[in-house]
């Protein structure tokens, strides 16, 4: 005991001089004081040294400290500890209180030893891996209130573990001085954070109403990113959850990569990039995916360090392509942009300045980290200032781009309804001149039929059956701009009203793809359904439409949206049928259907085929065969037996599994149109 006091004694009463840094001077003027360049430095790396190793009161001491030079001490990823310390000196008669601050909020474990005249020392443990509550003051940073008695010289010893980059911020400051600086500066992180809050929810009520894919993933970024940047504040541990150490490390690490994850697919969606390149937008659906991965990596294999290392390596390397696609499509094929129906390149220039402002903040945030640039209340906040700053643009870009498709639609709108309602009367006046109801139904039914439908790379056979009394089957082969479109439908009930809704459809959707070939099948289906809804009102019929539609593209790509029957696809490979059930809305039902269809899409190989049929086929009826009492119906052909049919034909050309499909059919009856389009793709 004797040797640890005169040890003690020894270290705090000794000249100034006889230091190997300078202490800091404390008086009542004292303020805030960084001090980085008052610490020395002493590396652990096997963790084993305790407080009288690194205090010299051990025998056989050896250790050798280190002066620092930088305001910021920055070591980066570390398995080792690290010891500070550093002397302070109060010349005044009187003790005085300071707070030392330790700013970088995600260090493991923060050991603070303070000699005690007895020769112990006092010891103050935080860090995140221990409850919130454990914390001296209650702050987003490390603080620890100290008593410098009067005339001494005081040494400080500190040491420092944690898995994440090792960063030692500290400085002094009065409590008031403390005091005044969370003054100023939580106001200023709630009302961008604000910000960031209610631009989450004022999207997400946009959503609601417009169904708009960018918004869904717009609003996630937005969240996404607020977490992530609560998380390096030290305010998600703080407030959200002060008692889930293990989830407030790795929270971190999630948010960072599920916020890129959602900058990527906000982006795709925001600048639509499969109308522009389908490359770019595969290579943004991979990075979107692999910053998903890479998001929940360091918690699959439990190792922050590692973890930490390889996510923020993946995620910085994405920086560079996604830089580069921007300039690429802002200025070298910004004219080419401009030539696809209702896009504009400033979509592009509006998402790289929102990326620029984000990435400045972040840049300046590091340079302030590593001490080379003062730290001040709008740098130190620059990532967070960077966000709500794009998140505002990226607002006004999303509001602009809806803005353009609506007036788009709507003119679009505007000359369907006229065309159509041109050629609603041109029908009503030609109907009296016809040979009655049935002859004008099938006239409806069988001269709009394209004569030798034909798409590049596709064999295809069609065929069609008025029933006795006519219904409203629809089938379509449109060649429209650089894609091929497959239609097929059925309007509810017969005779000449549903041939008429048939027609209106057929004259809506040649001149909606005439005027936009590159509408999507969901934004194609909705202008119809706005054309053929007013003129069913003005028949004052009950009538509905069942309709999918097709988009061919390069490759064997289809993408399809409507509600209709099940797609049934031959593959080769496998020689099996598989079943897709289509999903949305029927037509002419409600005046409105944003956000009640979905584009899917289909991938065909060589030999593989479709087949498209109306539920005449599933319905009909064996002929003599009992009446099920039940039903009330004999028995139908059906689902299953189509589908049995269909896979015992399909290598077959098109022409002929059609013909064996009918001749399956000939025992049976139907009052109901007979419809069917099979699609082989041949190259």
């Amino acid at each position: 005991m004797l040797n640890k006091l005169i040890i003690l004694l020894f270290l705090t009463l000794l000249p100034r001089t006889l230091f190997s840094a300078e202490p800091v001077i404390i008086n009542e003027a004292l303020q805030q004081a960084d001090i980085g360049t008052y610490l020395e430095y002493l590396k652990d790396p096997n963790k084993s040294l305790s407080i009288e190793d690194v205090a010299g009161s051990s025998k056989n001491n050896q250790l050798i400290w280190k002066q620092s030079d930088k305001v910021n001490l920055t070591f980066g990823y570390q398995k080792a500890a690290y010891w500070v310390r550093f002397f302070v000196n109060n010349p005044t008669a009187k003790p005085i209180e300071v707070y030392l601050q330790e700013a970088e909020p995600k260090i493991d474990y923060i050991d603070l030893y303070i000699p005690e005249p007895s020769g112990s020392f006092n010891k103050i443990s935080t860090g995140d891996m221990y409850p919130f509550s454990q914390r001296p003051i209650n702050y987003k940073f490390f603080v620890f209130p100290i008593t410098i008695a009067p005339k001494i010289t005081q040494t400080i010893y500190l040491r420092f573990e944690t898995q994440c980059p090792m960063r030692i911020l500290l400085s002094l400051m009065s409590p008031e001085a403390f005091q005044d600086k969370k003054d100023r500066e939580t106001p200023l992180l709630w009302i961008l954070y604000g910000i960031l809050f209610v631009m989450v929810v004022y999207n997400f009520f946009i959503f609601l109403v417009v169904r708009e894919q960018s918004y869904f993933y717009y609003i996630f970024y937005i969240a996404a990113f607020t977490l992530y940047s609560m998380g390096m504040e030290g305010l998600a541990f703080q407030y959200l959850w002060p008692n889930a150490h293990w989830w407030a490390n790795y929270s971190i690490l999630f948010f960072l990569g599920f916020f890129v994850c959602m900058l990527f697919q906000f982006a795709r969606h925001f600048v639509q990039s499969w109308r522009v390149t389908r490359i770019g937008d595969t290579t943004g659906r991979i990075m979107a995916g692999i910053a998903l991965l890479v998001s929940i990596l360091p918690m699959i294999i439990n190792n922050y360090r590692l973890g930490a290392i390889i996510e923020v390596g993946v995620l910085a390397s994405m920086i560079i392509p996604m830089t580069l696609m921007l300039l690429y499509n802002i200025t070298i094929r910004r004219e080419r942009l401009k030539r696809i129906p209702n896009f504009h390149p400033r979509y592009f220039t509006i998402l790289f300045a929102s990326l620029l402002f984000f990435f400045a903040g972040t840049f300046l945030e590091s340079l302030r980290s590593y001490g080379a640039v003062p730290t001040t209340v709008l740098i130190s906040k620059g990532p967070l200032i960077g966000a709500v700053i794009q998140v505002v643009l990226l607002s006004f870009g999303l509001a602009d781009r809806i803005n353009i498709m609506k007036n788009a639609l709507q003119e679009l709108n505007e000359n369907l309804e006229e065309k159509v309602q041109t050629r609603t009367k041109e029908l009503k006046e030609a109907r009296d001149s016809l040979w009655g109801e049935m002859a004008l139904a099938k006239k409806i039914q069988t001269v709009l039929l394209p004569p030798k439908p034909q798409i590049p790379g596709y064999d295809i056979a069609a065929y069609m059956m008025p029933a006795d009394e006519v219904g409203g089957d629809y089938y379509d082969i449109i060649n429209a701009g650089d894609k091929d479109w497959i239609v097929i439908g059925d309007v509810s009930g017969h005779g000449v009203s549903a041939g008429l809704v048939m027609m209106m459809a057929q004259t809506s959707i040649n001149t909606a793809l005439a005027q936009t070939p590159d509408l999507s099948p969901s934004e194609l289906l909705m202008v119809i359904n706005n054309a053929i809804r007013k003129n069913i009102k003005l028949m004052q019929e009950s009538k509905y439409m069942t309709l999918t539609a097709f988009a061919a593209h390069e490759g064997g790509s289809l993408y399809f949206a409507g509600l209709h029957q099940d797609v049934l696809v031959y593959r080769a490979q496998s020689q099996s049928v598989e079943i897709i059930e289509t999903d949305g809305m029927w037509l002419g039902v409600v005046d409105d259907m944003q956000g009640m269809l979905d584009d899917h899409s289909l991938q065909l190989n060589v030999n593989d085929a479709i087949l498209l049929f109306t539920d005449g086929i599933t319905e009909a009826q064996k002929k003599d065969s009992p009446i099920d009492s039940e039903s009330k119906m004999r028995e139908v052909f059906g689902s299953k037996r189509l589908q049995r049919t269909f896979q015992l034909v399909a290598t077959s050309a098109v022409e002929q599994i059609k013909g064996k499909i009918l001749a399956a059919l000939n025992d049976y009856e139907s009052d109901d149109d007979i419809t069917m389009v099979v699609v082989k793709r041949v190259a």
